[in-house]
């Protein structure tokens, strides 16, 4: 089956965690209910409420059928920490996300490890919101040649990476000045 929403622009080469990422992000629409028409003139002009969006800040809003602003998708930075225990300070440390008020949350992160030989388990903490009550797999790359997954953590604001293919943590010495970046959806 091949995917593609009209409203998102073809990209050859983009990384699979994104694909993966606009095709929930499509679905989870695709499957939300129908907004109500308001009738407007002669009868014969049906206008969708949910066809005006602005965006306010860091706000995407619309006017809802009650005639109040409703946010739709709340978007913002966050920065993320080391929190293993071994004190570390990430270089060029970016995070970004999108709330949406159904509980949906979508974090992305690049970090870059410093030189340490730290045999703490890896992992990342400050995500903008805590992690539901279940765990969440997060679309994970990392430089290193051992192929990584990030697992949000429940009820947390933390973020660990594994070994894929097993549940070995990575250890902070095995991403010794390695770059990782994850995509996590989640609930809160």
């Amino acid at each position: 089956m091949r995917f593609h929403d009209p409203h998102l622009p073809i990209v050859r080469d983009e990384p699979q965690h994104l694909k993966e990422l606009k095709r929930a992000i499509y679905e989870m629409e695709r499957r939300r209910p129908r907004t109500p028409t308001l009738t407007i003139g002669d009868g014969t002009t049906n206008y969708s409420l949910f066809d005006y969006l602005q965006f306010a800040g860091a706000s995407l809003s619309t006017i809802g059928s009650d005639g109040q602003k409703v946010t739709v998708a709340e978007r913002g930075a966050w920065t993320p920490i080391d929190s293993s225990g071994a004190s570390l300070s990430f270089t060029a440390a970016v995070g970004s996300y999108t709330y949406y008020p159904i509980g949906l949350v979508v974090a992305q992160c690049t970090v870059v490890y410093p030189a340490t030989a730290s045999g703490a388990s890896a992992v990342i903490g400050g995500l903008p919101y805590t992690v539901g009550s279940s765990n969440a797999v997060a679309a994970c790359y990392c430089t290193d040649a051992t192929a990584t997954n990030a697992l949000a953590a429940a009820t947390t604001t933390l973020v660990a990476l594994i070994a894929a293919g097993g549940a070995a943590a990575r250890t902070n010495a095995s991403l010794s000045t390695d770059t990782i970046a994850f995509t996590a959806i989640y609930e809160t």
